[in-house]
């Protein structure tokens, strides 16, 4: 009964969630580009991409700040006033951006 009750319940999500695929020959506008504000100061601390991440470790900001390598689990609040420097696998700054 639970199965039967379960498939009735996603059955209309099922039909609605269909890919919509364009006709061929349909050109697609272009995707909008979106400008974040700069909320927390991240423009001042780009010159570092490229940098080894020990440099963001041993910056002491007032401001919430965190360095995210790729392994590192993250919180999944947005806070516009942090600022985080983003590692790659060589512990380099790859990028810096508020959230």
């Amino acid at each position: 009964m639970r199965s039967l009750a379960l498939i009735l319940f996603l059955l209309p999500i099922a039909a609605v969630a269909q890919e919509i695929v364009p006709d061929e020959g349909t050109e697609m506008p272009p995707a909008p580009e979106v400008e974040l504000a700069d909320t927390c100061g991240a423009g001042d601390y780009r010159i570092l991409v490229g940098q080894s991440g020990e440099i963001a470790r041993l910056l002491e900001l007032e401001a919430p700040m965190r360095v995210v390598g790729p392994d590192t689990a993250v919180t999944l609040d947005f806070r516009p006033d942090r600022l985080n420097f983003v590692l790659d696998e060589d512990d380099r700054i790859v990028g810096v951006e508020c959230g």
